[in-house]
């Protein structure tokens, strides 16, 4: 009896005008759920429901207000710098603490002869050292991972993590770590022109850091004046690398340049002493900042000024 009953009422319920809005309708309809306005752009809830649009909106605009207002802080990460970079400080860490604390005088000493770089066993002939040429020839690459105390240690990896970051951002890991490999060694080798028949070990990673910061040299000076080195570390693919030939001809460039050599030449002529900041490898400094100045094309995988439609050769 009911269900009949509320069948008729549905069929003879009166029309609803479209004009009439539902406080005027004599028949009370359906109350949408909020869900629906949710779902629906503010100018349909507007047309379907004018006398609840208003509210609707307000309630939505309420509710993302305090979402907003609980939403946690987003903080910076106390190193903003790549990962790559991290790992290599931390290596660098690792291998330091290990001689200090895990190794006896001894072994220190043996860590010395073979992870050190020492001139002489590129030069001697006669097999004095222990290791020959094979040992030679890997510690072009293992020195950088030694460093004399924890003070040098703090030193190359506060450098490490300004240009590093630079360059990895802008090369990738791999051509990132290949530059650094590459410039230890050529530092290595810069050393061993300058002292061949050196017998005074070489440890610390300034010939590898030299390097990533004469490359860094070819891009901070390109960049938008007043730009530079922020830009590069925000937008590292946003500035072109300055062609070798360009570089060596533009005037900022080349005074960067020559006041680094230089400042490293006075800590090779005395400076140092008079500093008393100890024995400072300025021959390796110079050979890997000379190395990642002029090779640093074949390491980059940013655009250069031909990418820009510049006919400049590299």
């Amino acid at each position: 009896m009911i269900y009949k009953k509320l069948v008729a009422w549905y069929r003879g319920r009166p029309a609803r005008p479209e004009a009439m809005i539902d406080r005027t309708c004599p028949v009370r309809w359906p109350r949408l759920p909020m869900s629906t306005f949710h779902a629906m752009s503010r100018r349909d809830i507007a047309v379907a429901r004018p006398d609840r649009a208003a509210k609707a909106i307000s309630d939505e605009q309420e509710k993302e207000q305090r979402v907003e207002d609980h939403q946690p802080v987003r903080r910076e990460p106390i190193f903003n710098a790549p990962t790559i970079v991290l790992v290599v400080i931390a290596v660098f860490v690792i291998v330091h603490a290990i001689r200090e604390f895990a190794l006896d005088y001894d072994g220190q000493i043996e860590a010395l002869v073979y992870l050190a770089f020492i001139p002489a066993r590129l030069t001697e002939t006669n097999g004095a050292l222990p290791g020959g040429l094979t040992i030679g020839l890997s510690t072009t690459l293992t020195h950088a991972f030694l460093h004399g105390d924890w003070l040098h240690l703090t030193i190359n990896s506060a450098w490490f993590l300004a240009f590093g970051s630079l360059i990895a951002r802008r090369s990738g890991i791999v051509g990132f770590l290949a530059l650094f490999a590459a410039s230890a060694i050529a530092g290595a080798l810069f050393f061993t022109l300058i002292n061949p028949n050196g017998m005074l070990p070489l440890v610390g990673a300034s010939g590898a850091i030299s390097g990533l910061m004469g490359a860094a040299f070819r891009l901070i000076f390109s960049a938008p004046p007043g730009a530079g080195f922020a830009t590069l570390h925000s937008h590292p693919m946003a500035v072109p690398r300055m062609p070798i030939g360009l570089a060596l001809r533009d005037q900022r460039t080349m005074t960067a340049v020559l006041i680094w050599v230089a400042v490293n030449l006075a800590f090779g002529f005395g400076l140092g002493e008079m500093m008393q900041s100890g024995e400072i490898a300025w021959e390796a400094h110079i050979g890997g900042f000379l190395f990642g100045f002029l090779a640093f094309a074949w390491f980059d995988r940013g655009p250069g000024y031909g990418d820009w439609g510049v006919p400049m050769s590299e």
